[in-house]
């Protein structure tokens, strides 16, 4: 039996929520940093019934749903064998002030890349189906994080005769800097008292410090109900690739698997049982009660980030599945869980799978001695227990339980292996000395930390710090100029990074990202020289030769590029570069093509190649076949466009971005309505054909226009050299400068724009925020907030920002006050008022 898939709605009760804030968040740094994408703080108590796209997988024993507007969330998997939920459901849609962005809804499976409770969280991501030979089926679904552009899927897949859920992850950073980043699964479910918690760890780390595991001060925290107050545990010392919970009184669990050394965070969450924590019922829900969560990440917890390689892919596999009528378990693996117990000098044994595993056996030992064995026959509806006296002279400690199947051990356990191998907990970085103290390495390690921190100011100033201490510090030059190269200092990065070389002619990550400043200042002999050395070398060899056969497209080597990107390994951007290079020599590549869309099913370059190869064989039928699946995938967000384009872009493949852009504009109104991609298109228009795209782009709504990468700026430089009455591409270009920490080219970005024409509310805020954060010019920011509350006064946005600048400029309460009362009555009756 094949497992099928199918589309369709699904009605649920919503709790509408107001558009976004339509002031750009550039001041949100750090942690809280979400530019370009909006705020989503408006939320309400309104609800009303609203369909949603629905992708469904079902098999003999699982029926999966999957919601693409929503972030991409596992709404539901139902056990039809015990006919329930295996995670917690929530029947409504009821934001709560949570995520990055605000809101955030609760339930099913959360996937959260490269940092917590993600920015589309509640937002649309691309999806799509798979199907295997072998009957099996998939739903993928992902999107490019515009935060750091990277890119994340996720492939939920469910096989016949299996009652399991595969989870396979992908994260890919699709830039040629280090970026950082985590990636946690958040599973929500139902929080009730005989909840308990399978976690094979000794030391944890939660809200009390780092400690022994699961007893505390004489409390034992693998219960739900033992915790009061709001808690994170995260294991530190597990050795096991298993965590999971089972609910007692209901003969019920769920257990997951994956390879600790791969995917080692295992996380406990709930919000407490006192008063504080049991509002978030109401906030969430309306009757579906409390959850808990149940988080599997590629990291110890959720402080600690690491750097994905410019170009690197990483993928790894997990499993989700229930575990029911076996009184508990005490490991698993991907195929069966295993429960041993002893009472009353008796022995309780349980044995599940979530595979058909018929002639089993299972087994019981002691000290080398076998107590029982049963032949057993197991199936997912099919679970086996049993009871066997023990003798007075029997250890429990001495017992083992072994699953056999074919001769071959499946598993085995012992009573007390849930409770962990306690060993040398996970250090922490120390605490960094003083800086009059450190040294210039100590404080390099520490602006690091702050790098994978997203504080970037914290990081430039102690990476200053250690060249005071020691001016030719090498990893002080290296961690400035990668800082100066994300703001597109390239310059700045130049200089940095030949001191870097200077000191430490071995660094092969400095001599990398000094090609790439080379690149940007258009000095291509020297980077090509200095790419190819490393080609050779180890450290950065791949990213060097995909670098290398980016610019051999751009100069017309299409051998060259081709012959690097095999090189250079198997992977996402290796795929793409070698089916352009195909495409270029009119070579056959339509295999390539082929395995590279299956292996990242979500990479729209794919399909672009498939349709750039039809329209150069004018064959207009498959041409059509194939921007129909363009379409279907990218559907209609200008940001997943204008990545694709840009792709081509970064190889000098100016045609193909350009034909691309104006297929999405022509073809898919809403990017047609964007301002950024016709400035793109006039940039590589030039300023002749391009004249009519930047019109189109001057006529554009405004809102939520947030430009975020260095090429945004590039073109928006263009439009303001060749549109002068064009204020719009000024406050664009203010935005992204403002996002880079570039203030004060911002700022005389938004005045230029003023000077324009300043009768538009969002960048009157903006020059009034920017005055006065960056300048502690109070009065003037004050003056510009009141042009902006009189161009839009029913932004309640502006009189909250408004009211946070009275108080740095040290007015009292009275006048505060009296400040947020001149807001109308519908702004005054706002909750957030």
């Amino acid at each position: 039996m094949s497992v099928s898939a199918w589309e369709d709605q699904i009605q649920l009760k919503t709790y509408q929520i107001g558009p976004p804030d339509p002031n750009p968040p550039w001041q949100r740094t750090g942690f809280s940093r979400v530019y370009p994408y909006p705020m989503q703080d408006d939320i309400t108590r309104k609800p009303h019934v609203v369909s949603y796209r629905a992708l469904h997988l079902e098999n003999e024993y699982l029926h999966l749903i999957v919601l693409p507007q929503l972030g991409g969330h596992l709404y539901s998997l139902y056990d039809k064998i015990s006919g329930r939920e295996v995670f917690y459901r929530n029947n409504v849609i009821k934001y709560g002030l949570v995520a990055r962005r605000a809101a955030w809804i609760s339930g099913g499976i959360e996937f959260n890349f490269p940092q917590g409770h993600t920015c589309v969280t509640v937002s649309p991501v691309m999806s799509a189906f798979l199907h295997d030979e072998d009957g099996s089926a998939a739903i993928v679904v992902g999107c490019t994080d515009r935060v750091s552009r990277m890119r994340w899927s996720v492939q939920l897949s469910l096989r016949p005769q299996q009652a399991r859920l595969l989870q396979k992850v992908m994260l890919h950073n699709a830039t040629p800097l280090r970026q950082r980043h985590y990636f946690w699964a958040n599973a929500a479910m139902p929080a009730t008292d005989d909840l308990h918690l399978i976690f094979p760890a000794g030391t944890v780390r939660t809200s009390y410090g780092d400690h022994d595991y699961p007893v505390l001060n004489g409390v034992d925290l693998s219960w739900y109900r033992n915790h009061r107050r709001a808690n994170d545990i995260f294991c530190l010392d597990a050795d096991e690739d298993f965590f999971g919970c089972y609910y007692e009184q209901q003969d019920y669990g769920l257990v997951h698997y994956s390879d600790h050394r791969v995917d080692f965070g295992k996380k406990f969450f709930t919000w407490g049982t006192d008063d504080a924590g049991m509002i978030w019922v109401d906030l969430l829900t309306d009757s579906d009660g409390q959850y808990v969560e149940l988080q599997s990440g590629r990291f110890v917890d959720q402080r600690a980030f690491q750097f994905l390689g410019p170009y690197q892919t990483v993928n790894w596999e997990e499993v989700w599945y229930p575990v029911r009528r076996i009184g508990g378990f005490v490991r698993a693996n991907d195929r069966a869980a295993l429960n041993l117990r002893v009472k009353a000098g008796k022995a309780y044994l349980g044995a599940m799978t979530n595979v058909v595993m018929e002639q089993g056996k299972l087994e019981l030992w002691h000290q080398g001695h076998r107590l029982m064995a049963a032949d057993v026959d197991l199936r997912p509806d099919k679970p086996y227990t049993a009871t066997l006296p023990l003798g007075e002279d029997i250890q429990e400690e001495s017992l083992t339980l072994v699953l056999t199947s074919g001769g071959r051990e499946v598993l085995y356990c012992t009573c007390t292996m849930s409770c962990g191998k306690p060993r040398p907990m996970e250090v922490r970085p120390p605490a960094p000395a003083e800086p009059a103290e450190a040294t210039a390495e100590q404080l390099c390690v520490e602006a690091v930390e702050r790098e994978l921190l997203a504080d970037t100011d914290g990081a430039s100033k102690l990476y200053q710090q250690a060249l005071h201490k020691d001016s030719g510090f090498s990893e002080a030059h290296l961690g400035l100029g990668i800082i100066a190269l994300r703001q597109g200092l390239f310059q700045a990065a130049d200089r940095h990074l030949q001191q870097a070389t200077a000191r430490n002619r071995h660094s092969d990550e400095a001599w990398y990202y000094l090609a790439l400043a080379q690149i940007a200042q258009g000095n291509m002999q020297d980077a090509q020289q200095v790419l190819f050395w490393l080609a050779g070398r180890t450290k950065c060899r791949t990213e060097a030769e995909i670098t290398l056969a980016q610019l051999a497209l751009a100069q017309g080597r299409w051998q060259e590029a081709f012959d690097l990107a095999v090189r250079s390994g198997p992977g996402l951007e290796a795929d793409f570069l070698a089916a352009v290079s195909c495409r270029l020599l009119g070579v056959e590549g339509e295999r390539r093509l082929a395995a590279a869309a299956a292996d990242y099913p979500l990479a729209a370059e794919f399909l672009a190649e498939r349709l750039l190869r039809a329209l150069d064989e004018s064959n207009p039928d498959q041409a059509a076949e194939h921007l129909a699946e363009l379409l279907a995938l990218l559907d209609d967000d200008p940001e997943e466009w204008l990545e694709l384009a840009l792709r081509y872009c970064r190889c000098g493949l100016v045609e193909d971005a350009t034909l691309l852009l104006q297929i999405a504009c022509d073809t898919v109104p809403a990017v047609g309505a964007a301002p950024l991609p016709h400035y793109h298109l006039a940039y590589l228009l030039g300023a002749e054909e391009g004249e009519q795209e930047l019109q189109l782009a001057a006529a554009a709504e405004p809102e939520y226009c947030f430009p975020s990468r260095l090429e945004d700026a590039v073109a928006l430089q263009f439009a303001v050299s060749h549109s002068p009455s064009d204020w719009k591409a000024r406050m664009y270009l203010g935005n992204l400068l403002a996002s880079l920490g570039r203030h004060e080219q911002a700022l005389q970005a938004w005045h230029d724009a003023a000077a324009i024409d300043d009768g538009n509310a969002v960048l009157c805020r903006n020059i009034a925020l920017a005055l006065g954060l960056w300048r502690n010019d109070h009065e003037a920011a004050l003056e510009w907030y009141d042009k902006a509350i009189a161009l839009r006064p029913d932004d309640f946005h502006l009189y909250l920002e408004r009211d946070d600048e009275l108080q740095r400029a040290g007015r009292d309460a009275q006048a505060r006050l009296a400040a947020l009362e001149e807001a109308p009555d519908q702004v005054l009756q706002r909750w957030q008022m």
